[in-house]
């Protein structure tokens, strides 16, 4: 199976997965899992571009997708607490944490909390999606049933595009593109914070 490895850009000094944004002002999120698992939002520079950002949340894939295609407005809010620098015994104090390096977050849909969200690496499975989603820009749909599983069913995706806002380096907020161009339609926006 082809790996992300090749993909240009995906990894930083010392072999981690870039996650930032290079300051662009739109960027792509993959939403995807299986339909009774918790959903995996991924974040891309661009459409074919390997993730910058990989997420689990404490929502089943099935709801979230269903609560976007509804037409509603789904606010993700994603909020973490600043960590005390720790000292070296050298007095040197580590650089701070970019806003979306942050590895825990606290979860709330629509002012409801659904637990955490937490960053993580890419994973075989994460690698596949990613490649059979290489060209695809926009959509919603289901994946072969080779990717299913048994006990939490089929594997969904919905693909969308976001204009991405920062308002500091402790807040960002994700706003997704209507799919139909106008001022009805689903509306998904993801809001990061650091108190």
């Amino acid at each position: 199976m082809p790996s992300l490895h090749h993909l240009p850009g995906l990894y930083g000094p010392g072999g981690a997965v870039r996650n930032h944004f290079h300051g662009a002002t739109h960027a792509t999120g993959t939403l995807y899992g299986h339909r009774r698992a918790r959903i995996t939002i991924a974040f891309h520079e661009s459409p074919g571009s390997p993730p910058c950002l990989l997420l689990d949340i404490g929502v089943p894939t099935a709801k979230f997708i269903q609560d976007v295609s509804a037409a509603g407005m789904v606010r993700l809010t994603l909020e973490c607490d600043k960590q005390q620098q720790q000292h070296h015994a050298g007095g040197d104090a580590p650089p701070p944490l970019r806003l979306l390096d942050e590895p825990v977050w606290g979860a709330e849909v629509n002012g409801e909390s659904v637990g955490y969200a937490s960053r993580r690496e890419a994973t075989e499975r994460d690698e596949r999606v990613m490649q059979m989603l290489h060209a695809t820009s926009m959509g919603a749909g289901v994946l072969p049933a080779d990717m299913s599983h048994q006990s939490d069913g089929e594997l969904t995706y919905m693909r969308v595009h976001f204009d991405r806002v920062v308002g500091s380096k402790d807040a960002e907020t994700y706003y997704m593109h209507n799919p139909e161009g106008g001022a009805a339609g689903p509306e998904l926006t993801i809001f990061f914070i650091r108190n």
